[in-house]
Order: C-alpha cells, then sequence, then structure tokens
C-alpha cells in the first residue's frame, strides 16, 4: 500500500502542470476552461459554497452507452470524460461517440454526483450516410442511417455550459427529439467503465464548528476490466483532543475514529476485495470513490469539524 500511496502523491504533485489534452484539437491548443480563456479564474469554478478548490482534483473516464428502451436498433458507443482542477483553475473536455443514430437533433446531458440534477450539455446533428445510386448492394445504407459520430464539449468552439463543474459528473446521456433517453455512459461505476480514474490532493477547509481545523485529504481510485483498487487518506490536526470523531462521505457516516491527545489525527483506508470481509485499514464494502463529491469530519454530537468539497 504504500508503494500505492507513493505513486499518488507523485501523479497529485505534477497533475497541475499537465494540461489535458483535446482529440478535438490540433496538439498546439489546449482544451477550453468551462466557457472561459485559459488564463481566466471565474467564479464558475468554485464549490456550491464560494470556495476555491485549493490543491489538485483530476478524472478521466470512459464508458459504453447502455441501450434504454427505445433506442434505435444498433445503436451502442461510449462517452469519455476528462478533467483537471488545480487551485480552482479548470482544464476538461466530454467526448461523445455514438454509433447507429438515425439522421436527426439529439441533446447530450450529464446527472451529477452532487445532487442527481441533469444538466443540458447542448444538442447536435446527426446527417445521414451518403448512399450511392451507382452500387446498391444488400448491405448498402439507406437515406436513413447514419455515419458513426464524435461530439466533444470543452472546445472553444462547443464550450461546457457556464459554472459547469466538471468533476461533478455522474453519467452522461443521449435523449431523442422527444426528450426520450436512449443511452447513458455511467462514468462513476467501476463495474460498467471500460476504464477510470480520479485522484485527488486538496486542502480541507474548518469546518462551521471548528475556525482553526486544517488538514490534507488525498483520494485514487482506479478501475479497469472490472478491477477497481483506492485509498483515501486524511491527514488532520487542531482538532478537539482525545474526541471520537465521525468521517462523513457524500452524506452517509462511514467511519468512526478518535483524535490523539494533541487534536491531530490520520486516517488511511483503502479499498477492499469484493466479496471479501474488510480488513481494519479497509474502508467499508460498497465504498465508491468514484462518486466522491463531499466529505465531512464531525464529532458524535453533530458539530462539523472540517470538509471538503469536489
Amino acid at each position: 500500500m504504500r508503494k500505492f500511496l507513493l505513486q499518488i502523491f507523485a501523479v497529485s504533485t505534477v497533475a497541475c502542470g499537465v494540461l489535458i489534452s483535446n482529440p478535438a484539437l490540433h496538439a498546439e491548443d489546449s482544451v477550453a476552461q468551462s466557457g472561459s480563456n485559459s488564463e481566466t479564474e471565474s467564479s464558475d469554478q468554485n464549490d456550491d459554497s464560494g470556495e476555491k478548490l485549493c490543491g489538485s482534483a483530476s478524472t478521466e473516464a470512459e464508458a459504453p452507452f447502455s441501450v434504454e428502451p427505445g433506442a434505435p436498433a444498433g445503436f451502442g458507443g461510449s462517452a469519455q470524460l476528462r478533467a483537471q482542477n488545480c487551485n480552482g483553475t479548470i482544464q476538461a473536455w466530454i467526448k461523445l461517440e455514438p454509433e447507429g443514430l438515425p439522421a436527426g437533433t439529439y441533446t447530450a446531458s450529464i446527472t451529477k454526483k452532487s445532487d442527481g440534477s441533469v444538466v443540458v450539455l447542448g444538442t447536435f446533428d446527426v446527417a445521414a450516410a451518403n448512399s450511392s445510386s451507382d452500387d446498391v448492394s444488400d448491405d448498402s445504407e439507406s437515406e436513413s442511417e447514419s455515419e458513426d459520430t464524435e461530439i466533444v464539449y470543452g472546445t472553444p468552439d462547443n464550450p461546457l455550459p457556464a459554472g459547469f463543474n466538471p468533476l461533478d459528473v455522474a453519467t452522461v446521456a443521449i435523449s431523442d427529439a422527444n426528450g426520450n433517453i436512449i443511452g447513458r455512459a455511467n462514468l462513476t461505476d467501476s463495474t460498467q467503465v471500460d476504464h477510470a480514474d480520479f485522484h485527488a490532493s486538496v486542502k480541507t477547509t474548518a469546518g462551521a464548528d471548528d475556525a482553526d481545523a486544517a488538514g490534507r485529504l488525498l483520494v485514487s481510485a482506479k478501475a479497469k476490466r472490472g478491477t477497481t483498487r483506492g485509498v483515501l487518506q486524511l491527514v488532520a490536526g487542531k482538532l478537539p483532543k482525545s474526541t471520537d470523531v465521525m468521517l462523513n462521505l457524500n452524506g452517509s457516516d462511514l467511519l468512526g475514529a478518535t483524535t490523539n491527545g494533541r487534536g491531530q489525527l490520520k486516517l488511511t483506508r483503502t479499498t477492499g476485495s469484493s466479496g471479501r470481509k474488510p480488513t481494519k485499514n479497509q474502508l467499508p464494502q460498497g465504498t465508491n470513490l468514484f462518486s466522491l463529491h463531499t466529505l465531512i469530519l464531525h464529532d458524535n454530537a453533530g458539530h462539523e469539524l472540517l470538509k471538503a468539497k469536489f
């Protein structure tokens, strides 16, 4: 586990110096920052409390589209997300590669990890594939069939919505002209993704009931071909001394701990293996670090000591 932690720290340290390459742009171009230029930090890049992320967080994931009821025959494809928040400066793109869509107008949207709400990314058109009247065969494409399509949101010509937080993306969906969802890609479910990586190394902020508390949160998770591993580490100080505390993730109490006589706390937990009983140093079975958006540390009386949001 120590080797894994060192690898994660290395990734977190260099993350702020890496530009996320955009497959839709030339190599010399960089991805647009949520609809703003690369030198602008806007209030849109803060969390809902108005606090700017202090540290770095990044995610990369790809997942296939599910085939929902009413989807056209032959529909498939995948969605990809790459995003990075470095001290409040965001770089991100979302790429859709649907297959088998008939000609028409479609809507792309996402659901948020934090509250399940839907954000529309935009609409896109699929043109009918060209068919040749001089070469007609049984397997030739008809006028209503389309060529495979690639849509990228997060470019200068096709920016992400204002105020959009790409680290808060749970799923990407495609809807038809009637508003019916025909496919959905879940980017936070390790059993569905083709691959996924999430890394964060951020300073915590003082909670509502402890103005002095300070700490650092490290989170990393990797998933590929159904295999998942991850680690969560919280190091904090200036907490109440010798006090029982509870770690809350996404609104649910996860595990308890006790601060030492100097008001310090260090927690390091890894994800457990499916079907096995968690050990002392493992997170409870079923903990999904890919879906993490909020961490709160509170005491047994419910007093909020510190927090972190992505």
